[in-house]
């Protein structure tokens, strides 16, 4: 196992192993409400260094109806339990893969960082990137949000704040 996130409800638990694999439980009748190979296959000319794909975090939104599931690989995804799952952002480059995970603070948008320093947010009913940037930290090791605030971690082991931009509407 690589990643575990229990629901905010407590009813129901995913989590992932270095292959890709994700599984979501409800907790209350020990079903499985969800499971699947979300990486895709191994090319043979690559070893797991210059091709990794794990699931490096999974993330339940703040109403635990959604998981948001970051892959090493590049893919970003927004899966509800006994449904499949959608992907929401696809780098198609492991030094875009994505490295650290959270949901926006109402549940809307999936804030994500990544192997190159980038930071990308993604509303969720729209699917589309809503706001990105370089942090010039190297690789986000880890980031949080609170309000409109992400803090990050970099490799560089320097900790930032950004502010999210407020989405206009007309």
């Amino acid at each position: 196992m690589l990643d575990v996130t229990r629901s905010p409800s407590e009813h129901a638990l995913a989590y992932s192993n270095e292959a890709g694999q994700v599984w979501m439980h409800d907790l209350q009748t020990n079903a499985a409400i969800g499971s699947g190979q979300l990486a895709p296959a191994r090319r043979s000319d690559l070893d797991a260094e210059h091709q990794p794909l794990w699931i490096r975090e999974i993330q339940w939104n703040p109403a635990g109806t959604d998981l948001a599931i970051a892959g090493s690989w590049g893919e970003l995804y927004d899966w509800q339990p006994h449904k499949s799952p959608i992907r929401l952002l696809a780098t198609h480059s492991v030094e875009k893969g994505f490295t650290a995970l959270e949901w926006s603070t109402d549940g809307t948008r999936v804030i994500a960082g990544q192997r190159d320093g980038g930071v990308t947010i993604v509303d969720l009913k729209s699917h589309t990137v809503v706001q990105s940037w370089s942090t010039g930290q190297g690789t986000v090791l880890s980031l949080t949000v609170q309000g409109d605030t992400i803090t990050t971690l970099g490799q560089d082991k320097t900790l930032s704040q950004w502010r999210i931009e407020q989405q206009r509407t007309p």
